[in-house]
């Protein structure tokens, strides 16, 4: 599904394949001999104004180019699409510099989705800043822990500490502990999910909280433990 596009060395069109054609609006018999830039109109998202000619950038600089993820890329007939491509040269035997040929794709749908979640992750941070939630991370992988200012606030921690994984068993207080520890060991045996409350002294203060615990286990396909959070 991949667009192809080649040019000679004066970044005139020499071929595009079907689907190049299909992506630009242009049959090979009208894009031949004429300019690249007009065949191949693109522009950043971000900024509204053209990209680079990349095709000129190749022969200028003889080297493969990537665009930036980015670009947009605008059909003969004004539909616009998100695009993923990359222009090589084209040498002969004699390793003159006799071409460009571009590959691209149409990530139209992959764009949406990344700036979709992108959107959801931030709602979500704003969220969880407004209920003064804290959040934690477990990383089975590399057996570390990552835990937000709002998580190391409630719990009256200096905001540069860097927690071990098991740092949490000296915050429970001892009639507390045995209980936290086995709804925990119970939900790495079998369950996605676990909730629990304890109590904990504060650090800086020492002041009593009771602290309610959300966490999803992600797994890996034999079982263990990838992530927590």
């Amino acid at each position: 599904g991949d667009g192809v596009i080649t040019t000679d060395n004066q970044a005139r069109i020499t071929f595009l394949n079907p689907s190049a054609q299909e992506l630009t609006g242009w049959t090979l018999e009208r894009a031949v001999g004429r300019p690249f830039a007009e065949v191949f109109d693109i522009y950043d998202s971000i900024t509204g104004k053209p990209s680079d000619n990349i095709v000129l950038t190749v022969l200028k600089t003889g080297t493969k180019v990537n665009l930036g993820n980015r670009t947009v890329l605008k059909n003969f007939d004004g539909t616009e699409r998100h695009i993923s491509d990359s222009a090589a040269p084209i040498r002969n035997a004699l390793d003159e510099l006799i071409g460009v040929v571009l590959i691209f794709s149409d990530v139209t749908e992959r764009y949406l989705l990344q700036q979709q979640l992108a959107m959801s992750e931030a709602r979500s941070s704003s969220a969880v800043k407004i209920a003064k939630l804290g959040t934690w991370d477990y990383d089975g992988r590399t057996h570390t822990v990552k835990l937000s200012p709002q998580y190391k606030a409630i719990c009256g921690m200096d905001p540069d500490f860097d927690p071990e994984p098991e740092f949490w068993r000296k915050l429970v207080i001892p009639e507390d502990y045995e209980k936290t520890l086995e709804s925990r060991n119970q939900a790495f045996r079998s369950d996605s999910y676990y909730s629990n409350q304890f109590r904990i002294y504060r650090e800086n203060d020492g002041q009593l909280r009771y602290v309610r615990n959300y966490a999803s286990i992600e797994r890996a396909a034999d079982g263990s433990v990838l992530r927590i959070n």
